[in-house]
């Protein structure tokens, strides 16, 4: 994606032209052409859009240029850094030119207002001598409330406000992807904020597991650990890991989108879980996203009884493991690479190439994954004589 800014005549305006298309439709940018504002401006004209818009068009005004014309290789700019700097220091780099025609300015002689009643925004525009901007935002956000910023003098732009980046809450991005915008967004061109702990994973298709995280300055009262149990396909079907994926979509289909959690003795009973009785139990969830249910509605037969004959196994060396409420949380995936062909060396069949850590198919985690670094780094050491 390539976006160009040319020359453009007296009287021109900013002008979008979409060179990717037949024809190569060209768009104004003027505000009747202004169809989506959702995360960033999408310009609008006969069935033709052009989106974030906005960056570009902001250093153009901040540098004065009143004509341009900017052609763009497809349905977007590029968002770069998620800020206007770029387009800012390139316009500087390459200057500027006066143009002969005589400039027209709308003056402001009363006050302006208009209030958006369904989003509660409003913008007022109140005569100046200079151009400049108040702007107050608030966020329903424990860590950003009440915004404000000042813009007293344009020639601060670049100084000031444009490297100011694109930035989502957390709580924001299902949504956004859901409708089918920040596509191209990533940590390099947004910020991402994060407003409270996040409990669950999610990995493609939303699926929602409760792969554990350790938390050095956190204390609980309970202790967890994973119980996994391993799948080796060979015909007709050999796809564990669309096998496991199908697992986890149906264990989140019973819990509406969430990791489910379920007592052990309920387990043994042949019930589900109530949320009534959850709150009423000595040993309380703290995994807040969970809800109660029925793990074993939706696992497996064979994993099922292996989890719960390893708990029992597990309780004659841990008396009370195997209590009524001991809570089991599901589902926990581990996909694992197939392993790597290697010898005693740790060589591949490709001279120079080795392979480590879980991605090898050899480990299965930090420590392993560590231990076979710390192999690999003392064998390349009496390669080199060290």
């Amino acid at each position: 994606m390539t976006v160009t800014f040319n020359p453009a005549p007296d009287n021109h305006g900013y002008k979008i032209q979409r060179i990717d298309l037949e024809g190569q439709p060209i768009i104004d940018a003027v505000a009747e052409n202004v169809g989506d504002t959702t995360r960033g401006t999408v310009l609008m004209k006969n069935g033709i859009k052009v989106s974030t818009v906005e960056h570009a068009l902001a250093a153009l005004y901040a540098a004065g240029i009143d004509n341009c014309l900017i052609q763009v290789s497809g349905p977007e700019f590029p968002i770069l850094d998620g800020s206007a700097k770029a387009y800012v220091e390139n316009i500087q780099r390459v200057g500027i030119e006066e143009q002969n025609a005589v400039k027209d300015y709308y003056i402001i002689k009363s006050k302006i207002e208009f209030r958006d009643e369904e989003t509660g925004s409003s913008i007022i525009v109140l005569p100046d001598e200079n151009f400049s901007v108040n702007a107050l935002i608030s966020y329903q956000s424990k860590i950003l409330s009440n915004q404000f910023a000042t813009l007293e003098d344009m020639a601060k732009f670049p100084t000031e406000v444009a490297s100011a980046r694109t930035f989502v809450f957390v709580r924001e991005i299902e949504p956004l992807l859901g409708a089918g915008l920040i596509k191209g967004g990533d940590l390099d061109n947004a910020i991402v904020i994060y407003e409270k702990e996040m409990s669950q994973e999610n990995y493609d298709n939303d699926l929602a597991v409760v792969n554990g995280h350790s938390y050095k300055e956190k204390k609980s009262p309970n202790t967890n650990l994973a119980i996994l149990v391993s799948h080796n396909f060979t015909e007709p079907f050999n796809q564990p890991i669309a096998y496991a994926q199908k697992v986890g979509e149906l264990t989140n289909m019973l819990g509406a989108g969430h990791i489910m959690v379920q007592r052990y003795g309920d387990i043994l009973d042949g019930k589900r879980t109530w949320q009534k009785e959850l709150a009423q139990s000595n040993v309380k969830p703290t995994l807040k996203d969970a809800v109660a249910g029925d793990i074993t509605a939706a696992m497996p037969y064979r994993a099922m009884t292996n989890i719960i004959e390893f708990i029992k196994m597990l309780d004659m060396v841990v008396p009370g493991f195997a209590a009524n409420e001991t809570l089991l949380y599901s589902p926990e995936l581990k996909f694992y690479s197939n392993k790597v062909k290697m010898d005693e060396n740790l060589d591949t069949n490709i001279k120079g190439l080795h392979c480590l850590g879980d991605s090898s198919g050899w480990t299965r985690g930090l420590m392993m994954a560590s231990v076979m670094g710390v192999l690999m780094g003392r064998k390349l050491a009496e390669k080199e004589g060290c």
